[in-house]
């Protein structure tokens, strides 16, 4: 007869925030995206399998422009930087170490062949 094993794999909805910045749109949004897994873990502190982004909602878009100058005084230009705030709602896969039921043995530790002078 077989054993019942339980399952340990489970598969919830989350919405995390995340933030990003770059020089331009697609780097402040490449940057945001990746910040999702840090959040997740941070958030959970599971072990992830799957990390699914659902849906993107944009809670702020920001464009900042300043001038940039070369000694303080000379050559002025004006540059870009963009910011930007996700709320991502995600499908998380994780397994729940709570549940796994690890097996007890003794075992005597051997001492390595080179100690011992065997080859």
């Amino acid at each position: 007869m077989k054993e019942v094993v339980p399952m340990v794999q489970e598969v919830i909805k989350d919405q995390v925030q995340v933030a990003g910045t770059g020089y331009d749109k697609d780097q402040a949004i490449s940057n945001a995206l990746a910040n999702i897994q840090k959040k997740v873990i941070a958030k959970h502190g599971k072990i992830i399998l799957r990390i699914e982004p659902l849906g993107v909602v944009i809670i702020k878009a920001d464009e900042i422009v300043y001038t940039e100058r070369f000694f303080f005084f000379f050559l002025p230009r004006k540059r870009k930087r963009y910011e930007i705030t996700l709320a991502v709602s995600v499908d998380l896969s994780f397994i729940d170490t709570e549940k796994i039921e690890f097996t007890t043995s003794d075992q005597v530790a051997k001492l390595p062949a080179k100690v011992l002078g065997e080859y």
